[in-house]
């Protein structure tokens, strides 16, 4: 009951945003590729797919969201000067932190399962496009600002939770999983009702 209704509301904020996007067609795509995600992925859970099934549609999906999303960091990038600046400097902190849990995970677990790398690989890139729209999203056309400044602090916040996630799942795994039926999603519900309710004001 819990999923369904979380499908349901995400399926709700997605579309909100998406009729109210007028302009960008990374933003559109990229919001499509949410729709598709959250609609496949509700339907392969609910008929009890196998996992192989499921994990490949996973993937390949998560990796639609990701290149829209940089496609949509490029959009708003790509008439600035310093562009190659931004996309630089946004590249340190990410990797830094990176390192340092996989120094830290090798010194206290010895092993590193591939969802704790998964998760790790997705908080950097996460972060990283996060830096690099937030130093830009201010400057960007009007149409753009309250989707770029939005989906930044978004990006931000999903990087930092998989971040926390590759940290401390393996010793706190009962919260984690108790935690990711409804913060990830809500994240993205909070941001997507945003900027369809304040697009609708500029427009």
């Amino acid at each position: 009951m819990l999923s369904l209704f979380r499908s349901v509301m995400l399926l709700g904020a997605i579309e909100w945003a998406l009729l109210a996007i007028s302009v960008s067609p990374w933003l559109k795509a990229y919001f499509r590729a949410q729709l598709i995600y959250t609609l496949l992925l509700g339907v392969l859970l609910a008929v009890n797919a196998e996992a192989w099934i499921y994990e490949m549609w996973f993937t390949v999906l998560t990796l639609c969201i990701l290149v829209t999303a940089m496609g949509f960091l490029w959009e708003c990038l790509k008439e600035h000067q310093v562009k190659w600046i931004v996309l630089i400097q946004s590249l340190v902190l990410p990797n830094v932190l990176i390192v340092g849990a996989y120094n830290g995970l090798k010194v206290s677990t010895g092993i590193i399962p591939s969802y704790i790398w998964i998760s790790l690989g997705m908080s950097a890139i996460l972060m990283t496009l996060g830096i690099a729209l937030s130093t830009v999203a201010i400057l960007t056309e009007r149409k753009l600002r309250v989707p770029a400044v939005t989906l930044s602090l978004l990006w931000l916040m999903q990087g930092a939770y998989q971040y926390g996630f590759s940290l401390t799942y393996q010793s706190h795994e009962h919260l984690w999983r108790l935690i990711n039926e409804f913060i990830p999603a809500t994240l993205v519900i909070v941001a997507f009702l945003v900027i369809g309710w304040r697009q609708r004001c500029i427009e």
